[in-house]
């Protein structure tokens, strides 16, 4: 037993190889000393930057630039916002209106850019449409707010509400989209309802001789011109309304989706 217990006895543990050593914090290769800098002029209070980092530069002073940067930075301020003046001449003079303007009027509509010449004559029509002052434009915007009607996405259904009740973000973007979703449909239908006439005028020319014109169930020939029949003109006009209806559903569903996700 003797010489089995000292066949196991190990030198101490500085003694083995690999050597085993205690790491401990390693260096970090800093001489310098950490500083604590006064950020602000008075201490303990936030307000004006310490004036002793004024002349401070990234190169020489590199920690006092540092804190005077981060001063200045949160004592930015952003800018205030533009208080409009609600007049023909100064809407007019705006180009955010007047882009705006031309994005939504049927003559300027699709335009990449705007020539001198269409400019100058949007410019004029703002300036008329908004008139020319601001007691002008209230009369004639600004008064027709509390009768005014706006239709929003509520309670689970459309419901046409007083303008000044849709005053939050949400709301005023639903009504836009609404808008939107009804001028387009107003644009479907006219579109349709002028294919319609140009088909009528092609089915009876005016032109066409009796003979020729008579043959034709649809036409008849009254006051020495080839005309569609009553009937067959309201028949084409119902035509017309329903299709308009069922438009109207197919598009609004879409915005609406396309604002939920929006919002």
């Amino acid at each position: 037993w003797s010489s089995a217990a000292a066949s196991c006895a190990r030198a101490t543990i500085t003694d083995l190889a690999p050597t085993i050593t205690r790491s401990g914090h390693k260096a970090t290769g800093r001489t310098e000393p950490i500083k604590t800098l006064q950020i602000y002029a008075t201490p303990g209070d936030v307000g004006d930057c310490n004036p002793n980092h004024d002349k401070a530069t990234e190169d020489e002073k590199p920690a006092e630039y540092a804190a005077k940067s981060i001063c200045n930075a949160l004592q930015t301020q952003p800018a205030a916002g533009k208080q409009l003046t609600l007049s023909g001449e100064a809407l007019a003079a705006e180009t955010l209106v007047v882009e705006a303007a031309g994005s939504c009027l049927p003559g300027y509509r699709g335009k990449k850019k705007l020539s001198d010449s269409d400019r100058q004559t949007l410019t004029k029509f703002l300036k008329d449409a908004y008139g020319k002052d601001s007691d002008a434009f209230n009369a004639k915007f600004t008064t027709l707010k509390p009768d005014h009607k706006v239709k929003i996405h509520k309670g689970g259904e459309v419901q046409a509400v007083d303008i000044v009740d849709a005053n939050t973000d949400d709301e005023a973007l639903n009504a836009i989209s609404i808008i939107l979703a009804d001028r387009a449909v107003q644009i479907a239908a006219k579109k349709q309802k002028t294919a319609v006439d140009s088909k009528k005028s092609e089915k009876c020319k005016e032109d066409t001789e009796e003979s020729k014109c008579t043959e034709d169930a649809d036409c008849e020939h009254k006051g020495g011109k080839c005309k569609l029949k009553e009937g067959v003109k309201s028949e084409n006009d119902e035509k017309t309304t329903n299709t308009t209806g069922i438009n109207s559903l197919v598009i609004r569903s879409p915005l609406f989706l396309a604002f939920l996700i929006i919002a």
